[in-house]
């Protein structure tokens, strides 16, 4: 049986074998996935921002503050506004997708952490189709939370679901069957 193609690594990274033999990495600790989470999200509202300003598209922040005077503030939101922010989520859609379903089976943030995602049967690689499902289930949670604010404690409950799960999955994980490592090398 092959062992399958090489992975690509970052300068200064050992072998594969930490990303293969992933059954005594430990999983990755619930602020480690929030550091990776804030990169790649910073990363994607910046590409987002500069499509959105080149195509002329709404941008995740259009409209915010505008209001004509004489007109009190008011919680709904304008069409663009919705736009905007539905492109935002389904570029991280796309993103997560992507780079989860990749050979690195980590975004370019889990990876500066030295994170990855990994199936959570037997430690093996996440295909793409599991990653859509993870990202798809994460959009879904999201996009409670903006359609119903109050909804957004669904949203919530799955970020911080790491925080007492015993394998620190997050609800969109325990939906795909995946789980978030942090492969250590031998001389770690």
């Amino acid at each position: 049986m092959s062992s399958g193609p090489e992975l690509p690594r970052f300068p200064g990274e050992s072998g594969d074998a930490e990303y293969r033999a992933t059954s005594n990495a430990p999983y990755a600790s619930w602020i480690s996935r929030v550091g990776g989470y804030l990169i790649d999200y910073v990363i994607v509202l910046v590409l987002v921002l500069v499509i959105t300003k080149v195509t002329r598209l709404p941008g995740p922040f259009a409209g915010l503050g505008r209001h004509t005077s004489g007109q009190r503030p008011t919680l709904h939101r304008t069409r663009q506004q919705v736009e905007g922010q539905l492109i935002l989520a389904f570029a991280v859609f796309a993103y997560a997708t992507a780079f989860i379903g990749s050979a690195w089976n980590a975004t370019p943030g889990m990876r500066l952490l030295r994170l990855r995602c990994a199936r959570d049967a037997n430690g093996g690689n996440v295909i793409l189709a599991r990653a859509f499902i993870r990202a798809a289930a994460l959009l879904a949670f999201g996009l409670l939370a903006a359609l119903a604010p109050v909804l957004a404690i669904v949203e919530l409950v799955d970020l911080l679901w790491p925080l007492w799960d015993s394998r620190r999955q997050t609800l969109h994980d325990k939906i795909a069957g995946t789980v978030v490592l942090r492969p250590t090398s031998e001389g770690d």
